[in-house]
């Protein structure tokens, strides 16, 4: 009975293939999946303040501290998603040594519970700190030399002991511009915060928002949209632009499209482009609410776009939103064997070039 009992359980290297087709990030707990509950801004004013503490004082040590993206595996039956953390960097799995959950004013007792007792599970970890919100208050679970936990409660007005990486946090500076009438990050503050990240992060109405691996499909996919655009551009003043480098919306959202074109002059101390003229978003099943819903809204609003692309590799299906000379958006499709056309371009890329070297399950 238990052998049956484990094989209706999900495993830890299931739940992860699993996650990366998810649009809404989960926990692996025993077993079972739990959705992470949606976070508002002031959340991430906290996560900000408290993580730049950590990240400053860490500077160029062997540790680094990270938002919750990439998963914690616990056991076989266990991946947990820390609001932070502390970890040596560039581990191929992280081995926290101190986790922080932000306790805010939902009802999220049974999740805040169930992520706790797996992160005290795990040896690493040597620490484990709340922040809560309402309270204004940090509390430090710190296990002893025996294995045993200790609980310390700093409040604000004091300084909160992190020996796990010998840090004095200033808990009143951990709630700094929370009572603000908006309490949201602006887009510089993410940008400082973001400057020496090690993973991409997106930024979305104050919202920070982790950006996972692609899987081969996708990039191959924007390789060969890559190429063909950097060829017919040669000796022009616009250029292509791939993932790594951000485009500044209309407001103070940050994104990473796929593939970009613009004409605008860049420069080594540029951080983001703000006047693309040709934008392509390459869809899987984790991004493909976000592309036609928040990004398109967004993108669309930029003076400079003429068209924004969305190629589905699975389906061998690309929609074009292309704007006219009224400034009125279309939408044009192009299906299987048809080529696909950029007007902003006066280039046509035959569909045999888009899809070369993609899987049919891209």
């Amino acid at each position: 009975m238990s052998s049956l009992f484990n094989e209706l359980l999900m495993t830890a290297d299931h739940f992860l293939q699993w996650q990366n087709d998810q649009e809404i990030p989960h926990e692996l707990v025993g077993g079972k999946k739990f959705p992470l509950p949606a976070r508002d801004p002031a959340f991430f004013r906290v996560l900000v303040n408290v993580t730049m503490a950590v990240k400053r004082h860490l500077d160029e040590s062997e540790l680094a501290s990270s938002i919750r993206g990439q998963g914690v595996v616990v056991d076989d039956y266990t991946v947990i998603h820390p609001d932070a953390m502390v970890a040596p960097r560039f581990a191929a799995r992280p081995a926290p040594v101190l986790v922080f959950e932000l306790v805010d004013g939902e009802p999220r007792a049974a999740d805040i519970v169930r992520r706790a007792i797996a992160a005290r599970r795990l040896p690493t970890v040597r620490e484990h700190v709340s922040v809560d919100m309402v309270a204004r208050a940090i509390e430090v679970r710190r296990r002893d030399d025996d294995g045993h936990w200790k609980t310390l409660t700093f409040r604000e007005g004091e300084m909160a002991e992190l020996v796990s990486i010998d840090l004095r946090l200033d808990v009143t500076a951990a709630f700094k511009g929370l009572d603000a009438p908006d309490p949201r990050l602006s887009g510089q503050e993410f940008l400082d915060w973001d400057a020496d990240e090690d993973c991409k992060h997106e930024f979305i109405d104050g919202r920070i928002v982790s950006m996972t691996g692609a899987k081969f499909g996708h990039v191959t996919t924007c390789i060969n949209l890559s190429t063909a655009l950097n060829l017919h551009l040669l000796n022009t003043p616009c250029r292509v632009v791939m993932a790594d480098f951000r485009l500044q919306g209309a407001g103070q959202n940050y994104y990473f499209p796929d593939v970009a074109v613009t004409c605008e002059p860049l420069t080594a101390d540029h951080v983001a482009m703000q006047s693309p003229l040709l934008l392509i978003e390459v869809l899987s099943k984790s991004t493909r609410a976000k592309d036609r819903g928040v990004k398109r809204e967004e993108y669309l609003s930029i003076p400079s776009l003429r068209e924004y692309v969305l190629v589905d590799c699975v389906k061998r299906r690309i929609d074009i939103h292309r704007r006219g000379p009224d400034g009125a958006w279309s939408l044009h499709q192009f299906i299987a064997d048809a080529p696909l056309r950029l007007e902003s371009l006066d280039l046509e890329i035959p569909a045999a070039f888009v899809f070369a070297n993609v899987p049919m399950a891209a």
